[in-house]
């Protein structure tokens, strides 16, 4: 699992670029999500964000929730921090 980051000359935060697999991401969403105490469908929500799409049904019973990756955090802050005011 790699991250990616480029700086940005408009003093915006760099873009983090997530090359993860969809079971792994998912895995560490369900891990957040029971973390956190967030809405049972977040990590569906977080999946469609990153990946433009709905989770698989096949890979949806497989997953179990697994202690993110310090990549997986960097991008998850990063887009917390970037869409910040639609959470307001």
């Amino acid at each position: 699992m790699k991250c990616k980051s480029a700086a940005i000359s408009d003093n915006s935060l760099p873009t983090v670029v997530l090359v993860m697999n969809e079971f792994d991401f998912f895995c560490y969403s369900l891990f957040v999500q029971d973390d956190r105490g967030y809405n049972k469908n977040w990590a569906f929500v977080i999946f469609k964000v990153r990946y433009g799409k709905w989770l698989s049904k096949s890979l949806r019973l497989e997953a179990t929730p697994k202690k993110p990756s310090d990549e997986y955090l960097t991008w998850l802050y990063n887009y917390f921090e970037q869409n910040l005011d639609s959470f307001k």
